[in-house]
């Protein structure tokens, strides 16, 4: 629980606890953020002044919604493509555009060229760190859903961010032991809980 550690931290450095307190996230702190925020402001002990969310992922649906507009207005999808999926998939429309998440064709599709279609998924006019594949292995064979779990992230070398993770001295620091079951290596994505 995020709120027992900030009471764990405080505890360990009470001269913190005056000071402003500031939440951020990103990715899936678009879910973590808020919910923790919500919890904080429950407790009388915490001092929370703001929170900020970067590149958020806030509702699942409205972002497989949002992405083959994303790659329509960047001259990803061709305009046939698009013109097609609007015919066959737009049946019903909310605020935000229509419910391409009700043709799991398109989402197929959309995240096949958002993750094997030779582009920085991350940063879409940026190439790919050096050294690093912007496609998956043999893509047509693969979940693209959890295809982050078993094989990173495309673009992103985090071979240096998986060594210091791991490192004895950070485990130490975090109060990790060498033993703990579940925890034995540090990745950008796991399936251990």
């Amino acid at each position: 629980n995020n709120v027992e550690a900030l009471k764990s931290f405080y505890g360990k450095y009470p001269r913190l606890k005056t000071r402003p307190l500031f939440l951020f996230g990103q990715s899936y702190g678009g879910v973590y953020i808020p919910t923790l925020a919500v919890r904080v402001l429950e407790e009388t002990e915490f001092n929370l002044k703001g929170m900020a969310i970067g590149n958020g992922l806030v509702d699942m649906m409205m972002n497989l919604d949002a992405v083959p507009q994303f790659l329509y207005f960047n001259g990803i999808l061709d305009q046939s493509y698009w013109d097609k999926i609007n015919t066959d998939c737009c049946k019903t429309k909310t605020e935000y555009g229509c419910q391409f998440s009700e043709c799991p064709d398109v989402q197929g599709k959309v995240i096949q060229l958002t993750f094997s279609g030779g582009y920085n998924p991350y940063h879409l006019y940026e190439p790919c760190s050096i050294g690093v594949s912007p496609v998956y292995p043999k893509p047509e064979e693969m979940d693209y859903l959890s295809a982050a779990l078993f094989y990173g992230y495309p673009c992103v070398n985090s071979t240096a961010t998986i060594h210091y993770m791991n490192s004895p001295e950070v485990r130490r620091a975090l109060h990790i032991p060498k033993d703990m079951p579940g925890i034995k290596e540090w990745w950008m994505c796991s399936l251990n809980p």
